[in-house]
């Protein structure tokens, strides 16, 4: 397993894993009166260039491919299904189902399954514990959106993704959100779903997407 340096993506031999997508993002930023130019073609041209480059033969999306929860009109649906339809034209495709995705596996066509098992190795998304996860090696998840606040001398605040990988039995590997649009939760402040209470402060460690490694969570003022 290899994090994708400067990409919120790794690989898993010839698979492709990232996660949270939620496209379609723009419609609800909107409301909130952030008007944003459609996004959906930017990921996917993203995707596509990391399957090439990589040499993918498999993508694993761990879950929340779609944003909005209820009620998807019909061009909307259709427009994720041209989307998944154009991954699965390079790369075999599965989606491991999250939160945000229900419904999802009637209107599309690509294998909708609730966790995905590799090589002693666990894939969900982590909104629930679907499997016993001291069955595995490692188990990889998404959901929580693991970022870090940096605040200069000047007030000035940067949010970065990051990657939170915490060694054991099983050792845990928590993605950051593909999207960069979406916002994430400060790894000070813990994390989302039942992994919440398997990650020590003292033991996760994390990294930017460069590369760059930050120390674990405790050692974090």
């Amino acid at each position: 397993m290899k994090f994708i340096k400067n990409e919120a993506a790794l690989l898993f031999g010839r698979m492709l894993v990232i996660a949270e997508l939620h496209l379609g993002i723009e419609r609800s930023l909107e409301k909130d009166g952030i008007k944003l130019p459609e996004q959906s073609e930017l990921l996917l041209e993203k995707i596509r260039e990391l399957i090439k480059r990589n040499r993918a033969k498999e993508l694993l999306i761990l879950g929340d491919v779609k944003d909005k929860l209820f009620a998807l009109k019909d061009y909307e649906k259709e427009e994720i299904r041209l989307f998944l339809n154009n991954l699965s034209e390079i790369a075999k495709l599965t989606i491991v189902k999250g939160n945000h995705d229900g419904g999802i596996e009637n209107f599309i066509k690509q294998p909708v399954v609730k966790s995905y098992k590799k090589d002693a190795t666990l894939f969900i998304h982590g909104h629930s514990l679907v499997e016993k996860i001291e069955n595995y090696e490692k188990v990889v998840l998404a959901h929580s959106h693991p970022v870090l606040h940096f605040e200069d001398k000047l007030g000035g605040r940067t949010v970065r993704r990051v990657w939170v990988l915490q060694k054991g039995k099983p050792e845990i590997v928590i993605m950051p959100a593909f999207n960069p649009l979406l916002g994430g939760t400060d790894v000070r402040e813990g994390f989302l779903g039942p992994i919440k209470r398997l990650i020590k402060e003292d033991k996760a460690e994390l990294y930017l997407l460069d590369g760059l490694y930050l120390g674990k969570i405790s050692d974090l003022e």
